[in-house]
């Protein structure tokens, strides 16, 4: 008897649990589904060929209309599926809120350029380096958000030997690498404001440099630590 009513208990707490997770779930799968729904909508209103692919605002590369429209929903879905399979089957200590973030950032993007693509081929000038600019420019900033409150895990970060070698370290570079981040992004969308002919360039380049300073700082502050230890 007593092992029944410990299982009844146990089921009715990981009921709301499970609700609550279902419930954070509904904003990501809502994108994959409005994604699909824009896909079925705009099928017969777009060219036989539409441009996917562009160089100094030139488009560089076409795709068959059918292709071009399912694939990236498709794409998106295959994403969905792989973070759910990694977060589900790894112990790391990240928590659920954040998972959910990190999905929503990189389907977000996905969807943007999506959308991007469908725009210009509906007959709408848009500047693709300008988008893809802002792109790199506000995943600077939402990273330079959210890296504050990563805890030291093998999934998201700043995974370097010395930062997964001592918690201190993961601290520091994260804090470091988060204001960083923050600063980089407002500074580039300033630069894509003023000079948008480069925009992509000011973008991309941006987050290299982030990421490489980021690397350099872990070392340092490492190197710091084990000398105040000894």
């Amino acid at each position: 008897m007593k092992n029944k009513s410990r299982k009844s208990l146990t089921n009715r707490l990981l009921k709301p649990m499970k609700v609550i997770k279902l419930k954070k779930r509904i904003p990501n799968s809502s994108i994959l589904i409005i994604s699909m729904l824009i896909s079925v909508f705009y099928y017969t209103g777009l060219n036989k060929k539409i441009a996917i692919n562009w160089l100094n605002c030139e488009v560089a590369t076409t795709t068959i209309e059918s292709i071009a429209l399912h694939s990236m929903p498709f794409i998106m879905i295959l994403i969905y599926a792989l973070f759910r399979f990694i977060f589900r089957t790894s112990q790391d200590n990240i928590s659920d809120n954040m998972k959910e973030i990190l999905i929503m950032i990189t389907l977000l993007t996905i969807f943007t350029i999506y959308m991007t693509i469908i725009i210009i081929n509906l007959g709408y000038n848009l500047d693709v380096n300008v988008i893809m600019g802002l792109i790199f420019s506000f995943i600077l900033m939402i990273t330079g958000y959210l890296m504050p409150n990563v805890k030291t895990n093998s999934i998201v970060g700043v995974r370097t030997e010395w930062t997964m070698s001592d918690e201190r370290v993961w601290d520091i570079t994260h804090r470091f690498t988060g204001k960083l981040s923050l600063l980089t992004g407002i500074i580039s969308i300033i630069l894509i404001i003023i000079i948008p002919k480069y925009s992509f360039i000011y973008g991309f380049s941006l987050v290299m440099i982030v990421a490489a300073i980021a690397i350099i700082h872990s070392y340092i502050t490492y190197k710091k630590i084990v000398n105040l230890d000894s």
